[in-house]
């Protein structure tokens, strides 16, 4: 029977300490005292070929000893990897009262200029966003506003959003639902145009496989 892969601990054996060392674990002296890794994995890898009883074997991997594996067995003779899902935080629920922004790319705030000529400084991204709150509803739609309309009983509508856009933790463009979705927003716009071209200069296939099963796993690429 196979030992199934464990989604919270990296299932490689990595080098532990001998009997006479002082701290540490003391690894398996029939395994040339390794001991289990203790690091979170990030996929999981197969075999691409069956052994002789049929099976196909699996393990957990951090990105330590999978960047390991690959070098030991190369990338011609590597195991198939799937990315292991992140577990997305939760979403706050949407409902009256609730808190959202929208991105306004007329709502403009400045860095101080480095240079005392200079007017302004750099656009803060961030700064575009624009906090709004949930002020009614109807069947289908959640009828979004500014803070000061809060409680009023004919509030002046802003935006209507269809209820559908925020299932399953989801928002429609150029909204975001949490200061956590902001922050990722926030991430992803200061680092793709970095991984773009970092992409583009790499010719490691260890790596471009990895960027690779990673898209592939999202479905952003076939």
């Amino acid at each position: 029977m196979l030992t199934p892969p464990d989604k919270e601990r990296c299932q490689a054996d990595v080098p532990g300490n001998g009997p006479f060392t002082l701290g540490g674990k003391i690894g398996n002296p029939k395994n040339g005292y390794r001991v289990r890794c203790e690091n979170k994995p990030t996929v999981i890898v197969s075999e691409r070929v069956p052994g002789p009883d049929g099976l196909r074997g699996s393990m957990s991997l951090c990105p330590g000893c999978h960047a390991e594996l690959l070098q030991q067995l190369g990338p011609n003779y590597a195991p198939v990897t799937v990315a292991l899902k992140e577990e997305e935080p939760a979403q706050p629920a949407i409902g009256i009262g609730a808190k959202l922004w929208r991105f306004d790319e007329n709502r403009r705030r400045y860095t101080k200029p480095e240079n005392p000529k200079d007017l302004w400084g750099k656009i803060i991204w961030r700064e575009h966003w624009e906090p709004m709150f949930v002020v009614g509803e109807t069947r289908v739609s959640w009828l979004v506003g500014y803070e000061r309309q809060m409680g009023k009983r004919e509030p002046h509508v802003s935006y209507k959003l269809p209820k559908a856009a925020f299932r399953n933790g989801e928002c429609p463009r150029d909204w975001a639902r949490s200061e956590e979705h902001l922050s990722e927003l926030a991430w992803a716009r200061e680092h793709c145009s970095k991984l773009s071209d970092a992409v583009l200069r790499c010719h490691d296939p260890r790596v471009l496989r990895a960027v690779w099963a990673a898209l592939a796993e999202r479905g952003l690429i076939k």
